[in-house]
Formats: structure tokens, C-alpha cells, sequence
């Protein structure tokens, strides 16, 4: 399972301008592994790449891929409704603009700002 999710990863890094480093996908495979990553420290590595530097570049690969593979789950698929699927950048913009928008949110997991800033973009009816 753990390949299936990096060959995902790098299959879609075409919609992405560079490609991410092997580091930075494993980084954000094991990162979507732990239930309790903190939203805090989600919202620091997310919202901290401003600057166009190696690092910030790596940080917003490791976020992007993070939130691509919490959004793949199938369990967290079945609770947020969207019309299609929106590519990993797309994910990446949205969740960011959310946590830029909610900065009170981050005692919530990861998981779950993505969960929510998902469904604030696509609410179920």
C-alpha cells in the first residue's frame, strides 16, 4: 500500500511545476500515517512558504503530498463531497486558503482542517 501511495504521488506530479523529492513523498506518507499529527505544526510547514527557497519548496511538497494522501483515503472520500476531484495543487490552495482564513483551527488534527476545509469548499448536502 505504502508504494501504491508514492507511485500516486509521483504520477501526479505533473500537475505540480518541479518534482518533489523521494524525501519529501516519504516524509508526507508517513506524516499521513499518524492520526494525531498536529494541526499546529500542519499550519507552520503549510503556511510558511512565502519565499521561494529550497526549503520552503520542500516543505509545500511535503504539505501538498500530506494533504494528497489524507484526501485519498477512502474514508475520508466518503465524507467529503465534491463535484470531482480537484488535482493536488488544487487541494494544497484550498486547504492553505482555509487555514489562512481559520487560524483559530489549529488545535484541531490535520486530518481534520483538511476534513473541514474540504467540506467548507464542497459542503454535502
Amino acid at each position: 500500500m505504502k508504494y501504491i501511495m508514492l507511485l500516486i504521488a509521483a504520477l501526479t506530479l505533473t500537475a505540480c511545476p518541479h518534482q518533489a523529492s523521494r524525501q519529501s513523498l516519504q516524509t508526507a506518507y508517513d506524516l499521513s500515517r499518524d492520526s494525531e499529527y498536529s494541526g499546529k505544526e500542519f499550519y507552520d510547514r503549510c503556511s510558511n512558504t512565502q519565499t521561494d527557497t529550497r526549503e520552503n519548496q520542500r516543505e509545500r511538497d511535503i504539505c501538498t503530498w500530506y494533504i494528497a494522501n489524507v484526501t485519498s483515503n477512502k474514508d475520508v472520500k466518503q465524507i467529503t463531497c465534491h463535484p470531482q476531484w480537484p488535482s493536488a495543487r488544487m487541494r494544497h490552495d484550498m486547504v492553505v486558503d482555509y487555514m489562512n482564513k481559520n487560524p483559530d483551527i489549529q488545535h484541531n488534527t490535520a486530518r481534520q482542517i483538511i476534513i473541514n476545509a474540504m467540506n467548507s469548499r464542497y459542503p454535502c448536502s
